[in-house]
């Protein structure tokens, strides 16, 4: 099992190894195997689309897609990489011909 205390983000570019995580559907189970070849099961709870605001910029704040809340980079940083225990798969959203238009985060909680 991996360290109670972590949450692993694994980031990927749309256009290479992200383009799968739009295959990922809620419920859906996978294992990560870490370092030293231990394996934890985990779900997936949790899909959010975001636009965002400012593509072109580290510091956009973010529209939800499905709710319309506007988040700030710190906010979406401590909503998806802090907490309990998970992972959280990230990549860029393309749309009108920009790569980095939005963004995808995928929220999977380990199974016991």
């Amino acid at each position: 099992m991996l360290a109670e205390e972590d949450v692993v983000g694994l980031l990927a570019h749309n256009t290479h190894a992200g383009q799968y995580y739009f295959l990922i559907s809620m419920g859906d189970q996978f294992y990560l195997v870490s370092d030293d070849a231990k394996t934890q099961l985990y779900q997936v709870q949790q899909i959010d689309r975001y636009q965002a605001l400012q593509p072109s910029s580290n510091i956009s704040d973010y529209k939800n897609l499905e709710t319309g809340e506007i988040l700030t980079t710190a906010q979406i940083f401590a909503r998806y990489y802090m907490g309990d225990p998970h992972v959280t798969l990230q990549t860029c959203i393309a749309q009108n011909g920009q790569a980095n238009w939005g963004r995808l985060f995928i929220l999977a909680l380990p199974v016991e």
